[in-house]
């Protein structure tokens, strides 16, 4: 399993934005809190973003509890209810709004590695509004890299109840980062592996032991 302490770059000047608004329906409880190898997924990704960046936003639920034990810098709430992570890229994306360019991630990814980050942002490019890995045809919005110009967009899809996180990349210029890329950096891709479900989450465990 790779290494996910492992840094090869100095911290960036650009900021985090780790999304935990979301239900858990699928998990039937709240994936950031569940635990992996001593430590909750939202600390372990925490951990691993604190290695890419000092700035590190935290957005959840606009009801849910302020989690404890993790060194966000800002913990900020949805507006709107039941809207999914579109509407936490929102409300992230436009506290962000002074820094040009901003790393988006998942509580629900605990594996993630910062040099992945390090080698997606090194490909954005002045024209580019994002850099989105795309592996065997799947997409991965948010584990990603954007530039906070495109708040525009998002805010228009969730004013027009288009919650799909993936059709904002219709919508703006998007450079893929490509699977050989990604395995340079994180050989065995634990970066954009989601935990949504308890077998996902046996699985994690059982690749920590």
């Amino acid at each position: 399993m790779t290494d996910s302490t492992h840094l090869s770059q100095p911290l960036s000047e650009h900021p985090v934005l780790i999304l935990s608004g979301g239900r858990s329906q699928r998990m039937g409880q709240d994936k950031a809190q569940l635990m992996v190898g001593g430590k909750t997924m939202l600390q372990r990704v925490d951990d691993a973003m604190a290695r890419l960046s000092e700035q590190r936003i935290l957005v959840i639920g606009h009801d849910a509890t302020p989690p404890t034990n993790c060194g966000f810098e800002t913990v900020i709430r949805d507006q709107y209810p039941d809207r999914g992570p579109l509407e936490g890229l929102r409300v992230g994306l436009d506290y962000l709004s002074d820094s040009p360019i901003v790393f988006v991630g998942t509580c629900d990814a605990p594996s993630v590695i910062a040099d992945v980050y390090h080698a997606m942002v090194a490909e954005l490019g002045p024209e580019d509004d994002a850099v989105v890995p795309r592996v065997q045809g799947q997409v991965y919005p948010l584990t990603a890299v954007y530039r906070t110009r495109v708040i525009g967009q998002v805010q228009s899809m969730v004013q027009e109840h288009r919650l799909r996180v993936k059709d904002l990349l219709e919508l703006i210029k998007v450079r893929w980062f490509p699977e050989q890329h990604l395995r340079a950096v994180d050989p065995d891709g634990e970066s954009l592996k989601n935990v949504n479900t308890q077998q996902e989450y046996l699985n994690l465990i059982k690749r920590q032991e």
